[in-house]
């Protein structure tokens, strides 16, 4: 998408740019595919694209950290899983050879 910004800006031509807005990707304008997301998104064209694709930037990173979070909270758990089972493991063992019970 970029590649076809930066042709748009540095070629000029405006009949290029007018095509360009009218298309329906997101950030296009209300009810070309942008929605009703935010003035700048209701104008449409180069800004309003540009304006949806940081947006999308964001929540990727934002879901991308949640999940490193999320890994890194099971990767906890699966620790302290083996630790209560390892415990377990040795309280069966001491209540086997305990002397008390025989």
């Amino acid at each position: 998408m970029f590649k076809i910004l930066n042709l748009i800006l540095l070629n000029g031509n405006n009949s290029k740019l007018k095509m360009f807005c009218r298309n329906s990707r997101r950030g296009g304008g209300v009810g070309k595919g942008g929605g009703g997301g935010g003035s700048i998104r209701e104008s449409g064209g180069i800004l309003g694209e540009m304006g949806a694709v940081k947006e999308d930037e964001y929540f990727y990173k934002k879901q991308k950290d949640q999940l490193r979070k999320l890994r890194e909270k099971i990767e906890h758990h699966k620790k302290e899983l083996q630790k209560h089972e390892d415990e377990l493991k040795e309280t069966i063992n001491n209540l086997k050879n305990d002397p008390k019970k025989n």
